[in-house]
This record gives C-alpha cells, structure tokens and sequence, in this order.
C-alpha cells in the first residue's frame, strides 16, 4: 500500500478521533494502520513486482511538486458503513493519483476517493446509522503539505514502512 501520512501532531489528533469512534460505536478496525490517506491499495507483489511498483513510483514522484492537502468535515459511504475525514478537492493529488495509475497499468475501477477512515467494519446498520447521524453536524477540518508518499508492507499484523519516495523539491 501507498500512503500520505499528516504530520504527528495531525495524526495524534486524527487518532484520538479515531479512538472516540471505537470507544462509542464498538468498532476499532481504524485503529490498525497508522493515519493515513490511502494512495494506492494494498497490493500482493512477488519481489521483482514489489521492485517495478517502487520504481514506477519514484518516476511519478519525481515530476511532482509538494502540494497542501485539506481534510473539511466528515462523510461516510454508506453502502460500505464506513465514516472518514473528508479531504478537500486537491488537484495535485487526483493528477498524481491518474499518473501513477496509468504507469503501472492499473485495472483499479473505483473511482479515488482520498479520506481518512475513523470508522468502519462490522457495524450493524443501525449503530452505523446512528454514527452518521451524530457526525453529520460536527466539524473538523486541518491541512498539511505533502512532500512524500510512504510505501507500506503488512507484516506480523502490522502496517510497516518499507519505502519513503520523496517530490521534486522546488
């Protein structure tokens, strides 16, 4: 998996959201990987495709400039009952995101969506329902610049940093 990551004091912040999520609605999966943006999913690559994914990466990141990402309220998919942070309208990021889709081929046929998840799985309808009614009317929003992707590996149950690809920097 590709991801952004906020800074530490964004995420601790994301977190404790994220917590309170848990704590009220009885679901902790977000509480696995670090606070992220997903940018690309997770992916099951043999070496020498692991190698072509982070080449093809770094090619993408060379050619691109850092960019400021803002996260504004909170939204949900409800078919998938899952509630996130919303991230803003980010040009440079849905660019970055087609490029590097196209290079490495992809067959992905969701659209992106970039969020940050501070609920999901196993919620039953209608704690879900009730999730999205508290949330509807809360607020958050913060940005960040982003001047990296950071390349994960899911070992031993846990999310691991096995790359950091840094941009151009101007």
């Amino acid at each position: 998996m590709t991801a952004i990551v906020p800074p530490a004091g964004l995420a601790r912040e994301i977190r404790t959201l994220q917590q309170e999520f848990a704590d009220r609605y009885g679901t902790a999966a977000a509480l696995k990987p670090p606070v992220h943006i997903t940018f690309s999913p997770p992916e099951h690559l043999d070496p020498s495709g692991a190698e072509e994914y982070q080449h093809q990466l770094t090619e993408v990141c060379k050619e691109a400039k850092p960019f400021e990402v803002r996260l504004s309220g909170f939204d949900c998919f409800l078919k998938n009952r899952v509630m996130f942070i919303a991230v803003a309208p980010c040009e440079p990021l849905m660019k970055l995101e087609q490029t590097f889709c196209s290079i490495k081929n992809s067959k992905e046929s969701r659209p992106y969506h970039p969020h940050i998840t501070i609920g999901y799985r196993n919620m039953l309808p209608e704690v879900f329902e009730r999730a999205v009614e508290d949330y509807k009317s809360r607020t958050f929003s913060a940005s960040f610049m982003v001047d990296a992707l950071y390349v994960w590996k899911h070992e031993g149950g846990m999310w691991k940093t096995v790359g950091r690809v840094d941009f151009e920097k101007s």
